[in-house]
């Protein structure tokens, strides 16, 4: 069973027919906003199998969830009104999410187009929908823990595979590319409204489909007790793999200016991709950059040619993208979507304050975080490498504060043209 499918059938068009209404949006961004919710929401609690004591306060949650119709609580759940529903559920994204629940409110915003306030209602909702499935099957069959580990590890490659595009990373899922891709791969549906253009999708939903609202109850004791009657699948919890840095013996980059190919006009340009896509960006932006590269035949492929992204921000000390820094990573995805042929290799840089080692495996991890985040929107990896720097080849003198926030970059070089 496929528990990510079977939570969507659950909340199906009828539940986002009835958020829509409370929150105010349309129908299909709620739709998107929930179904990118869901594998999320798993996804946080995936990455708490190996610790009992935060997989148990989960479970209790869990627990105290069972009872209830979600369709009569969604109001509470959708509103900032002080009420116990709300409160369990918050408590099971805090757990899940380690505290950064608006990290994620903010990335299912840009995924579905609902405000920010809307998907962090979803959210909430989502993490009542969970909680009432996972805690009506263990009350009925006694679960402990290590039970509803075994439940989220025999479940890993859907949850994974399941993932929106952009969770992975945030999560820390740093070989998503291997396991699986997600399925939401259209990089528009993240991006800006100023940004990429390209023609909207249209889902086509079945008619008639808000008479079924009021049974979207009925619709999940179903589902649960269909989940009960499943014979439990004993498999052994797996570890979270490690962030994998990459390294080469690729020669490194020259020291040369800052970004020896920025354009000497700033203002802001239409570009055309070979697709038909078409974007608005900055000329001296990293993806203008890109394109002028691109597009210019007397430009060769070499070892010095280096684009800095101007935008991206990490948790201070970690590899862990923040949220709002994913629209350049977003272009930069459509353009090479765009071009087939070019391949990439992101390098990590720091300064040089504390232990250069150190800092060569942060820039390595901060590196492959973006490599991560590009395939997750759907650049095949293999045209993609990375590798960190550390503190070697800083473009600016390291005894300034300013100096130091400019060697402290990811930039990107194109190896296949």
């Amino acid at each position: 069973m496929n528990l990510v499918e079977s939570l969507k059938d659950l909340a199906g068009p009828m539940l986002a027919a009835q958020a829509s209404s409370l929150l105010g949006e349309s129908e299909e961004a709620v739709g998107k906003a929930i179904s990118a919710a869901i594998p999320t929401v798993l996804g946080g609690i995936l990455t708490r199998i190996d610790d009992p004591e935060a997989l148990g306060g989960l479970l209790e949650q869990f627990k105290s969830m069972a009872s209830g119709n979600i369709s009569d609580q969604l109001g509470g759940l959708l509103s900032e009104s002080d009420n116990e529903e709300l409160k369990a559920s918050r408590s099971i994204l805090d757990g899940s999410f380690s505290g950064r629940q608006d990290d994620f409110s903010d990335l299912i915003s840009k995924l579905s187009g609902v405000k920010l306030s809307s998907a962090s209602g979803i959210l909430a909702l989502v993490g009542s929908l969970i909680g009432k499935v996972l805690g009506n099957k263990a009350a009925n069959e006694g679960m402990d823990a290590a039970g509803l580990a075994t439940i989220i590890a025999d479940q890993k490659g859907n949850i994974l595979s399941g993932l929106p595009a952009g969770a992975g990373a945030l999560l820390g899922f740093s070989d998503l590319p291997k396991i699986a891709m997600p399925t939401v791969v259209d990089p528009n549906e993240a991006k800006p409204a100023d940004t990429v253009e390209q023609k909207p999708v249209v889902v086509e939903r079945p008619a008639g489909s808000n008479w079924m609202v009021p049974a979207v109850g009925a619709a999940v004791v179903a589902g649960v007790i269909w989940w009960f009657t499943r014979p439990a699948v004993a498999a052994t919890p797996e570890p979270n793999k490690p962030p994998v840095s990459t390294e080469t013996s690729e020669p490194k980059p020259a020291k040369s200016t800052e970004n020896p190919t920025h354009q000497t006009t700033t203002g802001p340009a239409e570009f055309e991709l070979p697709d038909g896509t078409k974007m608005k960006t900055a000329r001296n932006s990293i993806e203008g950059e890109l394109l002028a590269f691109l597009s210019d035949e007397s430009k060769p492929v070499d070892e010095t040619t280096w684009f800095n992204f101007r935008d991206l921000k990490f948790d201070s000390g970690k590899s862990t993208l923040k949220a709002g820094t994913y629209d350049e990573i977003v272009r930069l995805a459509a353009i090479l979507k765009a071009y087939p042929q070019v391949n990439l290799k992101i390098g990590g840089y720091t300064d040089n304050t504390g232990d250069p080692e150190q800092n060569r495996t942060l820039s390595a991890d901060r590196a492959k975080s973006v490599l991560v985040a590009l395939a997750a929107f759907g650049v095949a990896a293999e045209r993609l490498e990375s590798e960190g720097y550390g503190p070697d080849f800083p473009v600016a003198s390291n005894d300034t504060e300013e100096g130091r926030a400019k060697n402290r970059r990811i930039a990107i070089r194109v190896t296949a043209k």
